[in-house]
């Protein structure tokens, strides 16, 4: 869905691309796989910035997602921004921080 609407409505070459993926982080295992390439490969490539907030001390997919993309830490990539929140009222922080250039 989220190709389908860039891919018809927001050209990457005329606007910016930021998709925010919240969570509570459980996934199959079995999935992860298909995730990272999609993520990899069709995700990354038209977007300025994938940022990914997970509830935390629930799923695994953020270590998993760390481990893939070998970050060291939530912001070690300048094409990916991760964070933990623990329950719905810290979700706008975190926006913040995603958003947040350092100046």
């Amino acid at each position: 869905m989220f190709l389908d609407i860039v891919e018809k409505d927001y050209s990457p070459e005329h606007w910016n691309i930021y998709p925010f993926h919240f969570t509570d982080g459980e996934n199959y295992a079995n999935d992860n796989s298909d995730c990272f390439k999609l993520l990899r490969d069709k995700i990354l490539p038209v977007s300025n910035l994938f940022c990914y907030g997970q509830c935390a001390d629930r799923g695994t997919y953020l270590k998993d997602l760390m481990k893939e993309f070998k970050l060291k830490n939530y912001d070690s990539n300048n094409k990916i921004r991760l964070s933990m929140f623990t329950d719905s009222s810290g979700i706008v922080d975190v926006i913040k921080n995603f958003l947040n250039t350092g100046k």
